[in-house]
């Protein structure tokens, strides 16, 4: 006799619903957690940590990896999910200094998740589960790299990385062109095309990206750019590397018409425009753009305040959200298409 059949007998469909039944199940709370205003790659982070998948040890000794059991940053437990990003002391010690507190006196991860629902608020929520993305990134750090974090870096990069991708998400949802000068806007060339360039640089992580916009002098959308650049050491390398990235991104397509590329950085602009004879990090950048512009055709570089140059800025934050390369011919992406329009309307 099958007991999880009415009728008592075995059939596939029967065993399917009840080996179903027997997955783990996150709270029911979770049915909110994609309402949240966090990142994609955060949500599913967390959603992998509430279904009890993310790669801990004891996870992967459950799938049997041989390894050890003990919690490769501390050496002392069992590493859970629950032990990894909240009661190993590695952890703890983020949390007791943070605004959100410690709320480890739970037995599994969707308990403290709940716990936090409970008792904290929207914001409070949303900035403890940054910290535990920010602490499994520090431990895999530790783990892969051996790349022991600054003391509160941990918490720095949860804040900045929250405050940094809400208002890029304003931007992309809401803009608003009554936010940005009349009198400082957008112009189209005179003839062929314009490249607008601009970067974005994480103080905290020292992580940049590089976005880029061409259109014609009608003001159409021609092609467009982002992507993720990696480490840099400070704002006026990435402004001047954005430079040299745009530059071999145009040479490789080989526009035959003049070229405009058009930049809000007064002090890379000036630089290019002159001889630089030191042997900074930052005179190489700019040596390595003027080598590229010999292979462009007819191109020119023109200073334009950042009120002018929104949609490059627009494209540049979001290499925050993306990895690699992102690229469109023809068609943009829909997050830029009010600041493209404003900036149509307006010439």
């Amino acid at each position: 006799m099958w007991k999880f059949d009415s009728k008592g007998i075995y059939t596939v469909k029967s065993g399917y619903k009840y080996q179903y039944n027997q997955l783990p199940r996150a709270p029911t709370l979770t049915k909110d957690l994609w309402k949240l205003e966090l990142p994609p790659k955060v949500l599913n982070f967390l959603w992998r940590a509430l279904f009890n998948i993310l790669p801990v040890c004891m996870n992967l000794i459950h799938r049997h990896v041989a390894m050890s059991r003990l919690c490769p940053v501390c050496n002392d437990e069992l590493e859970t999910i629950l032990h990894c990003l909240i009661t190993c002391p590695f952890a703890r010690d983020y949390w007791v200094t943070s605004n959100v507190g410690w709320w480890g006196a739970v037995d599994n991860f969707p308990a403290w998740l709940s716990m936090i629902q409970t008792w904290c608020d929207r914001q409070q929520v949303q900035k403890a589960i940054m910290i535990a993305w920010e602490i499994w990134n520090a431990r895999n750090g530790i783990v892969w790299k051996q790349k022991h974090v600054v003391p509160y870096t941990v918490l720095q990069k949860a804040q900045h990385f929250l405050q940094e991708w809400q208002l890029a998400r304003v931007s992309m949802v809401s803009y608003d062109p009554n936010t940005v000068p009349a009198v400082i806007k957008w112009q189209p060339p005179d003839a062929g095309l314009k490249c607008n360039i601009d970067a974005c640089f994480d103080a905290v992580t020292g992580l940049m990206g590089v976005g880029l916009v061409i259109r014609d002098s009608n003001g159409q959308f021609v092609e467009g750019m982002c992507k993720s650049l990696g480490y840099v050491q400070n704002s006026l390398n990435a402004e001047t590397m954005r430079v040299r990235e745009a530059l071999s991104w145009v040479k490789g397509r080989l526009f035959n018409t003049p070229l405009v590329m058009e930049m809000d950085c007064l002090m890379v602009k000036q630089a290019l425009d002159r001889i630089l004879h030191d042997n900074s990090y930052f005179a190489t950048l700019i040596h390595d753009c003027k080598f590229l512009v010999r292979d462009v055709a007819s191109l020119s570089f023109s200073f334009v305040k950042k009120s002018a140059n929104q949609v490059a800025h627009m494209l540049a934050r979001a290499t925050g959200f993306t990895s690699g390369l992102a690229e469109w011919s023809v068609n943009p992406p829909t997050f830029i298409h009010d600041v493209l329009l404003f900036d149509l309307n307006n010439n």
